[in-house]
């Protein structure tokens, strides 16, 4: 770990190939353990789009030596839970329990893991709870507006297609498609796993080489094989979606273009989000907020993959102001490319620096801050060396990525009532093609 002044802290790799990181926390009584992998859905094929979520949901289902309900059972006797989310990159299966404790959520997660038994029936019964849990992602605008403008960004490409997959790709896989991707993707060079909490690093990596140190496949006595799979790079696309519905307000979510994750302008990408719309302090929130009174929640982020990035905008407003709200949008962001204040920046940089220490104060905090940064760089970096990275980013690298924003067309997504051609002109760029409204029935295909 660059800077780590944590003595007990720090990287250790299993003789199969998992990575280990371990972060003893003073003054604790419980542990956080995180076993991610690094798969997602933009690994997927189309036609087996919403795979890696699928299995996500059925490594709880029962395994072959305990039953979902054996699962569920033991780690809620004794006070801990299990719990998992699967992203475009990474899928993450977490513990959380007394440091007491430990041994028995490193023998269910590796047992959910790596000898889970894909019973039929309950494949059939867990693709129902997905398809309801797609349909409360679309009942809610704030969610499916980010899946549709997700298409757009990347159209034609894994990661344009939604995480959770649609009912018609669910259909198609089985234990037999479950299994495939388990054995392809869930194997030793591919997985991290974060602990930190109450720990003695040596008593727990002697634990984890006898859980995880075999990592052998389901229902199979061999080793999971070596190599990792290639993911295809990732190409930026240009687009509109328009879901017209009946909605009190109008949801809009813009997409402009942004920076990997691994790029050297990661923080100046993250202080020109929170300077446009971080908090309320940001320009977005005084101007569309407290100024025009254009909508109630608007706010800014920066999305950054291994090999691409977005500079996410949100805001909701009423039908007819809409297109107004995507005007006043693109004119903070041009005027950040002319000026930005040295007191804005100083703001941003404090929020940053805070943001960063408050979220290990959590062992949740810090395990997912190592296995994020474990994936994306090699290694873990120390608050004081984040902190100096972003002390260093200067008022004009951060003007000059307002410019690299406006450089290229944006992609626009809608959901609710809005006149589509003012909407479009309001981005200010010319798109791929003619706006694509969706209705529920292509939504549900």
């Amino acid at each position: 770990m660059m800077g780590q002044e944590n003595k007990h802290s720090g990287l250790v790799i299993l003789q199969n190939g998992i990575r280990l990181y371990t972060d003893y926390i003073h003054g604790l009584k419980s542990i956080a353990i995180s076993v991610s992998i690094n798969v997602g859905a933009r690994d997927e094929i189309e036609s087996q789009n919403g795979i890696a979520h699928f299995l996500e949901h059925m490594v709880f289902k029962g395994t072959n030596k305990r039953s979902a309900k054996q699962l569920a059972e033991e780690i809620e006797s004794v006070g801990g839970w299990l719990n998992a989310s699967t992203e475009y990159q990474r899928t993450t299966y977490y513990a959380r329990a007394l440091s007491k404790d430990t041994e028995l959520c490193l023998d269910l997660l590796a047992d959910m893991l790596f000898n889970s038994s894909f019973d039929e029936i309950e494949i059939q019964k867990e693709r129902q709870v997905i398809c309801q849990e797609i349909g409360e992602a679309y009942d809610n605008p704030e969610d499916h507006v980010y899946t549709n403008l997700q298409a757009a960004c990347f159209n034609g490409q894994s990661l344009g297609r939604p995480i959770l997959g649609t009912q018609t790709s669910l259909s198609k896989i089985n234990k037999a498609c479950l299994t495939d991707f388990l054995h392809k993707y869930y194997i030793p060079e591919n997985i991290v796993i974060c602990v930190a909490g109450d720990i003695d690093p040596e008593t727990l990596a002697v634990s984890i080489e006898r859980t995880f140190g075999g990592a052998t496949c389901c229902e199979t006595e061999k080793v999971m094989p070596r190599g990792l799979p290639e993911r295809a790079l990732a190409k930026r696309t240009v687009g509109t979606r328009f879901d017209q519905r009946n909605c009190e307000q109008t949801h809009i979510a813009i997409a402009a273009p942004g920076v990997a994750s691994r790029s050297k302008q990661r923080y100046v990408s993250d202080l020109f989000c929170e300077i446009l719309g971080g908090g309320m302090a940001s320009r977005l929130f005084q101007s569309i907020r407290e100024t025009r009174s254009l909508a109630y929640s608007v706010y800014s982020f920066s999305e950054n993959y291994d090999d691409t990035g977005l500079v996410d905008i949100y805001a909701a407003s009423d039908p007819q102001s809409a297109p107004l709200t995507i005007g006043a949008i693109r004119d903070e962001i041009e005027a950040m490319s002319h000026s930005v204040a040295i007191d804005e920046l100083k703001r941003a940089k404090a929020t940053l620096k805070s943001s960063a220490l408050m979220a290990l104060e959590t062992p949740l905090g810090r395990i997912d801050k190592a296995s994020h940064q474990l994936f994306a760089e090699g290694s873990t970096f120390s608050p004081d060396y984040i902190a100096d990275a972003i002390d260093r980013v200067s008022l004009v690298e951060v003007k000059n990525f307002a410019d690299f924003v406006l450089s290229e067309p944006w992609s626009l997504s809608v959901v609710g009532s809005v006149d589509e051609i003012a909407a479009t002109k309001a981005l200010g760029f010319a798109t791929d093609g003619p706006a694509c409204s969706l209705d529920k029935k292509e939504n549900e295909a």
